[in-house]
């Protein structure tokens, strides 16, 4: 008996050591790293030579669709990703698209063991290649019966309750400006997703390129960094970009809108420098604003007690509210060359904000 015991004991040590070096969930839905809560970063499209700069950029990884059967492209990236310390999520489009489990979980078997890939992303857009919920269920299973700790990814255009279940974390790709609507579109589709995601993680995919060979913009600067903080002030747990590079702008970002790349470059490094705070646990969302304007957001972030308030206009036009929180004495707003003391009566102060403005507060102690 006492053999057995110790058996059992030296197996649950190995099963729990294995399980914090797999990327995982936590019960809030972030990601565990090495025991470690990560926010990632995500930009699409990343070249294995560019792998260096861009974790120095700021951003976690890049996706990698392999539409090949044997995998070779998946295994020269992930190659490079091992020598770099960065992180691929892999999109098996070969077996995704014909909808072949099996030959996906053999993909997953193969792989389980890289410590470069941080999830397994299960499919894109699935409604656009005919991949069908079920098709998408029976994909998720043979994921998960390969490996069962590391989180599926299901990317969606369209927010479809049937598709819920065949992944962990829902991500949705909203691209306002390339469908002809209005910003806070991102903020509906994530909102949409966290109505039928069941607790489910929500990770959002934002436009950071320009679809010329449809005969739409590149989004402004401002435009991509309003639709980044409106999807933050959410509360999601991860953050992609769409693209370094893709045909639909034909070249690469820095080329064809330098502008939008070094936007996109900065907004990296900001969110790598809070994203403690992003995946910090929130308290209780206390802040009221009145008026409570459409197409305003607000999310107060906590973390040691310390306390943070983003305020996002969605809008193009300037709005004026007023911003009240139970028991503030003083708060100030972080502006380009430092803080600014804001006005505190009945534990409120006024905010006007301009078209697509995105502002931080902190909330001081008395």
């Amino acid at each position: 008996m006492r053999g057995i015991f110790v058996f059992f004991c030296l197996w649950i040590a190995f099963t729990v050591s294995v399980y914090a070096e797999v990327p995982h969930l936590d019960s809030r839905g972030f990601l565990i790293v090495r025991n470690e809560v990560l926010f990632p970063v995500i930009l699409y499209r990343v070249p294995t030579g560019q792998f260096t700069e861009m974790k120095e950029a700021g951003f976690t990884g890049t996706e990698v669709s392999e539409y090949a059967a044997d995998q070779k492209e998946l295994q020269k990236y992930l190659d490079a990703a091992a020598e770099k310390k960065f992180k691929i999520l892999p999109i098996f489009n070969y077996a995704a698209t014909r909808m072949l489990p099996e030959l996906y979980q053999k993909m997953v078997e193969r792989f389980r063991c890289r410590e470069e890939i941080l999830l397994w992303y299960l499919a894109d857009e699935p409604q656009e290649y005919r991949i069908t919920p079920e098709g998408a269920r029976s994909m998720y299973r043979a994921i998960k019966k390969a490996d069962p700790i590391r989180p599926v990814l299901l990317m969606l255009a369209k927010v479809d309750p049937a598709y819920m279940t065949a992944a962990d974390i829902i991500a949705v790709d909203p691209y306002p400006i390339a469908k002809d609507k209005p910003l806070t579109y991102v903020a509906e589709m994530i909102q949409e997703a966290k109505r039928f995601g069941q607790g489910r993680p929500v990770w959002a995919c934002l436009e950071a390129f320009g679809a010329l060979s449809y005969g739409r913009p590149f989004p402004k600067p401002a435009e991509l960094r309003c639709m980044t903080y409106m999807a933050l002030a959410q509360g999601i747990q991860g953050i992609m970009f769409f693209a370094y590079g893709c045909p639909e702008q034909k070249g690469l970002l820095a080329e064809t809108s330098p502008e939008l790349w070094h936007e996109l470059l900065r907004l990296a490094s900001e969110i790598r420098e809070r994203s403690g705070i992003f995946s910090a646990q929130w308290p209780v969302q206390t802040q009221q604003l009145t008026p409570d304007i459409a197409g305003v957001y607000s999310r107060l972030f906590e973390r040691n007690g310390q306390q943070w308030l983003l305020l996002v206009n969605g809008t193009r036009t300037g709005v004026k509210t007023e911003v009240k929180i139970p028991g503030l004495k003083r708060v100030q707003q972080e502006v380009s060359k430092g803080t600014q003391l804001f006005p505190v009566r009945r534990e409120s102060f006024q905010v006007e904000l301009a078209p697509l403005e995105v502002r931080w507060y902190n909330i001081l102690k008395p």
